[in-house]
C-alpha cells in the first residue's frame, strides 16, 4: 500500500517535508537551528525529512538564513553538513 505522503503528493508540489517522519507537508516551516548558540569546539544536530513524491528524480537545495555572528573568523570556521538515508 502506498504510504500517506505519496498519496497526498501532485505533480505541482512532488517534494514533500516533515519534522517528524509522519505529518508531511509541501513545505517546511520550521527553525532548525532556531535559538542556538553555538561556541568554538560545540556541535548541534538537527533532522528533517524530505521525500520525493514524483517518479522523476528531484534536486533538495537547502539554504541557512539570518545567520548572525559578531565574529567573522568563527563564521568562516563554521561548517554544515548533510547525510542522507533512502528508504522505500
Amino acid at each position: 500500500s502506498a504510504s500517506p505522503a505519496r498519496a497526498d503528493a501532485s505533480t505541482s508540489q512532488p517534494v514533500l517535508f516533515s519534522a517528524d517522519d509522519v505529518h508531511w507537508s509541501n513545505s517546511y516551516s520550521y527553525a532548525l537551528f532556531g535559538g542556538v548558540m553555538m561556541v568554538p569546539g560545540s556541535s548541534v544536530d538537527r533532522w528533517f525529512y524530505v521525500r520525493n513524491g514524483a517518479s522523476d528524480p528531484a534536486i533538495l537545495r537547502v539554504t541557512l538564513y539570518d545567520v548572525a555572528t559578531t565574529d567573522i573568523d568563527l563564521a568562516n570556521a563554521m561548517t554544515v553538513s548533510t547525510s542522507s538515508t533512502v528508504s522505500t
